[in-house]
């Protein structure tokens, strides 16, 4: 997962779950921000991601907006377990 906090914002925890069960907690700042989550099971099918924040101050968006958000999220990727194994038998 990538994203965005804008500059100033407190720091806090990232807490990572998928398909309702823990995969990580990552502490963020502002600026940037980049985790790998890795769930508790493989995942098969179609999944749930969920993020939740510890801070009491979100931080995004400004305050002149009125949305409930915590940061600007973009990009959400899950790799296929075998991709390192297939990635190295065609190299």
């Amino acid at each position: 997962m990538r994203g965005w906090r804008p500059d100033s914002s407190p720091g806090t925890r990232i807490h990572i779950a998928s398909n309702g069960e823990p995969a990580g907690v990552y502490p963020i700042g502002d600026g940037s921000l980049a985790c790998r989550a890795r769930p508790s099971h493989p995942l098969r099918d179609t999944f749930s991601v969920s993020m939740d924040f510890d801070a009491a101050e979100r931080g995004a968006p400004p305050a002149n907006d009125p949305r409930d958000v915590a940061f600007l999220l973009t990009e959400l990727r899950a790799h296929h377990p075998w991709l390192r194994a297939l990635s190295r038998s065609f190299v």
